[in-house]
């Protein structure tokens, strides 16, 4: 399995969590932090 595989397994996981519109709020802006921290970074 290859590591894409795996992220995307693990992200349905994640979003499959999401019981509400706060929930969803709070993982936009956890990836939204993640991405910025990585294109920061580069």
């Amino acid at each position: 399995m290859s590591y894409s595989e795996i992220a995307h397994m693990e992200l349905i996981n994640a979003i499959n969590s999401i019981k509400s519109e706060s929930d969803l709020n709070e993982f936009k802006d956890m990836l939204a932090r993640y991405f910025a921290s990585k294109a920061e970074s580069h």
